[in-house]
């Protein structure tokens, strides 16, 4: 599959999406292939992306500060001839500036699903799904964002309105998850329970500046 671009010496990709419902909505997205995400949306730029009604709130942290937003599902996103269901995606509720008229941003984890090649001579991107486009893609439902600690991990952010503001405060320190011990070298698979279709995650926690003796579970 091929498609028109670049702009102003940045490459985008033109796609069709559908969000609330069915109807399709015409977007321009920068393609970055350093982004970790899937696909990020500016609601403002476009009269026709609506934020979601169904959303888990979080944000995310730039050059420029702290940028709140909500994750939701897509229902669809169609690049040129090929089409991906519930595509997760981040929509930013704080005021951003299109740099070149985009709506959003497509990024690798989405990106990762293709061969890709980019024919920057005559303004082009080829696209062909490879073995992951199929692969699900999970969601961080937790509203957590988290950090290594010498006991851990230290809890930096809550995201509000997520279930974890009932229990957890900013600065506790998460020692196991479904009884294992969390260390640098588990980390990581803190971060994918928490971003798996597992309703629930078992915890154990020590309180912000509490002895250990004071671990809760």
């Amino acid at each position: 599959m091929g498609s028109e671009m670049c702009i102003r010496d940045r490459p985008y990709i033109n796609a069709m999406a559908s969000i609330n419902d069915e109807s399709r909505i015409p977007l321009r997205l920068l393609i970055d292939t350093g982004a970790t995400g899937t696909l990020s949306l500016i609601p403002e730029t476009s009269n026709r992306l609506t934020l979601p009604k169904r959303y888990y709130p979080t944000y995310s942290q730039g050059l420029t500060g702290r940028t709140e937003n909500r994750v939701a599902f897509t229902r669809s996103l169609a690049l040129g001839g090929l089409e991906l269901a519930q595509v997760i995606t981040q929509f930013s509720t704080s005021e951003n500036e299109s740099e070149v008229g985009e709506n959003g941003v497509v990024g690798n984890e989405l990106l990762s699903r293709f061969n890709q090649v980019y024919d920057y001579n005559h303004s082009v991107l080829y696209l062909k799904p490879n073995k992951h486009f199929k692969k699900t893609i999970s969601a961080d439902r937790s509203g957590l964002r988290i950090q290594p600690h010498r006991l851990g991990a230290i809890i930096k952010h809550i995201s509000t309105g997520s279930p974890a503001e009932e229990i957890l405060t900013e600065g506790d320190v998460i020692t196991q998850f479904e009884q294992v011990t969390v260390t640098y070298n588990t980390i990581d698979a803190l971060s994918d329970a928490l971003t798996s279709e597992m309703p629930t995650v078992n915890l154990c926690w020590l309180p912000q500046q509490a002895k250990p003796s004071a671990e809760k579970c």
